[in-house]
């Protein structure tokens, strides 16, 4: 081979070897290329103020927002907007004729307990008269009267045992009318619950014959049904003519009620009733209309009327037999007090009698001093019980004074929302009262800021009527504790007070609000963008020696205004914080 020859082949594998690794590094610069880009921002310490933003309304300092303290009828409205009013003035007045009513009762009971009291006072001047005789001896005359005093005493307590014997008598009599004509309804109502069950069978076989989940349904009301009102089992499928020959349950117990009426039996009967009656309710309920006939539909309602009819009639008679016991309980209560009354005058009218026969010895002198004493005694509950009624009508005299609103201050009227005739609730503002002094600002904070804002926290303010450029300098004094819905969503409202007063503030101006609830200076904070959620916990990555990513979890503090939000712990000055990547 010649020497041209050889440096010509050399230089052909040099070329090659070159375009190898040409195209080698050509493919490892691109594979670098792919690497993600980030952009990332340096952890630092700096001041961070967090501020809740609100618009809110400039009021009179001194508006006072006038309600009701109890729901009713509004029967009087005595001003209207622009009307200048008087501390002490009536506004407006709800419907009090009830509680009028109940001042009058009041009234009533006060002078009833005053006429009492003359009663008991006229009681212990008579015990002490006693007490006199007794000390003095008795006359021929009051002998007599006496003696008259024990026959008219023996005559009221042989007529009142007789009028308790009465009323146990009419107690026996009126229960057991009122348990016949529970009894009679009894009947009627089975009939109405068997004929609407046959109703429902009817329906039953037209409609729901196959076996689907609303067949099953209907055919498991039918037999509770069934098994309560006619003591069939498993009769969820049972024909008209089957429930026709079953004679249990309910039936049975009325049946045997008709022919052995005795309290107990009734009263088994009327519960069993009252309980099937329900069931054949329910039954209907479980009835899916969605492929019934218009006709059908029509006489399915008709029977469920019926059946309501019957429960409506035996809750009735279980009223009625309820009402009638406790009737007969009080009659014969009354009765028997009045027996014992008489009984009470009789022996006393007795001892009388006796004390004046044998004349009096010091024993008897002193114990018609306790009788005295006792008639003392009487006089000074009665003393105690008027002034419980008194309170009492004072009492009623406050309610009726809370359906009144009178006006604190004087001013004038902003706001008059109610109307003669309409229902109000309580302590919902009807009226507005304002005087021209101090001004104050109203704004509602969301709920997911109030946590961050109290009483004492300052704010900076514009006034839209001003412009952005004229500051203005507020406090909060007053944070309400019960929410406001606004839209569906809960706010609080917040009331803020100008800390210096301008004569060109009015009321109704729009404020801008910025509240200053938190402020700390050299704390450590990042991007709030930059803070991810895992699972619960706060995340944020950091990059580490230009590649590596680390995820580490912090605990954060106040949110600023600025966006940053201050690092409690996880991280540390200088920590590079991913804010995104990019791929290449």
């Amino acid at each position: 081979m010649t020497l041209p020859n050889i440096l010509k082949k050399k230089a052909t594998m040099i070329i090659v070897i070159i375009m190898i690794i040409v195209i080698v590094g050509a493919i490892i610069l691109s594979k670098g290329n792919n690497a993600p880009v980030y952009t990332t921002v340096i952890a630092e310490k700096s001041d961070l103020k967090q501020e809740v933003s609100v618009t809110g309304t400039v009021k009179a300092a001194n508006n006072v927002e006038l309600a009701f303290e109890k729901p009713g009828k509004v029967s009087k409205i005595n001003v209207k907007v622009g009307d200048t009013v008087k501390t002490g003035q009536l506004l407006a007045s709800l419907t009090s004729n009830d509680l009028f009513a109940q001042s009058s009762q009041a009234a009533a009971s006060l002078e009833s307990s005053r006429a009492l009291l003359m009663n008991y006072e006229s009681a212990l001047a008579m015990q002490q008269a006693k007490l006199n005789e007794l000390k003095s001896g008795t006359r021929p005359e009051e002998m007599v009267i006496a003696e008259e005093t024990v026959t008219s005493a023996q005559n009221s307590l042989a007529n009142s045992q007789i009028a308790y014997e009465n009323a146990k008598t009419k107690a026996v009599t009126d229960l057991q009318k009122q348990l016949e004509i529970t009894n009679a309804g009894l009947s009627n109502s089975v009939n109405v619950g068997l004929y609407a069950l046959f109703t429902i069978t009817d329906i039953q076989n037209t409609y729901f014959a196959e076996s689907t989940p609303d067949g099953y349904r209907l055919a498991d009301a039918k037999s509770a049904a069934v098994a309560s009102l006619l003591g069939g089992y498993n009769a969820g499928n049972m024909s008209s003519s089957g429930l026709n020959n079953l004679n249990g349950g309910a039936k049975a117990l009325v049946n045997t009620a008709f022919q052995t009426p005795t309290e107990e039996n009734i009263n088994a009967a009327l519960v069993a009733t009252k309980m099937a009656m329900q069931q054949v309710r329910q039954t209907f309920n479980a009835i899916s209309l969605s492929p019934l006939s218009t006709t059908d539909i029509s006489n399915l309602n008709i029977q469920k009327g019926y059946v309501d009819t019957q429960i409506t009639a035996i809750v009735t008679s279980e009223n009625g037999i309820i009402s009638q016991k406790a009737t007969n309980t009080s009659t014969i209560a009354t009765a028997l007090a009045t027996v014992n009354t008489a009984q009470s005058t009789l022996q006393s009218a007795q001892n009388t009698l006796s004390l004046k026969r044998a004349g009096s010895t010091q024993d008897q002198i002193s114990a018609q001093e306790a009788q005295v004493q006792s008639a003392e005694a009487n006089v000074r509950s009665q003393q105690a019980q008027i002034k419980y009624a008194q309170a009492n009508l004072g009492n009623i005299s406050a309610q009726i004074s809370k359906n009144n609103i009178i006006s604190p201050i004087n001013g004038i009227v902003v706001m008059q929302d109610a109307k003669v005739g309409e229902i109000t609730q309580s302590n919902i503002t009807v009226i507005k009262v304002m005087t021209d002094n101090k001004f104050q600002i109203e704004a509602n904070v969301a709920e997911v800021d109030i946590a961050n804002v109290k009483v004492g926290d300052t704010a900076a303010v514009t006034l839209d009527a001003f412009g952005s450029d004229v500051d203005f300098e507020a406090k909060i004094i007053l944070v309400a504790p019960a929410e406001t819905i606004i839209d569906g969503v809960p706010t609080y409202k917040v009331t803020l007070e100008f800390t210096q007063e301008n004569e060109n503030i009015k009321s109704g101006l729009t404020a801008n609000i910025d509240i200053l609830t938190a402020e700390k200076s050299d704390i450590l904070n990042i991007p709030q963008r930059t803070i991810l959620r895992n699972n619960g916990d706060k995340i944020v990555r950091i990059l580490k020696n230009g590649t590596e990513v680390q995820e580490v979890k912090v605990s954060t503090g106040i949110r600023g205004t600025n966006g940053n939000i201050e690092i409690l712990k996880g991280l540390n000055v200088g920590d590079k914080i991913i804010i995104s990547s990019t791929q290449k």
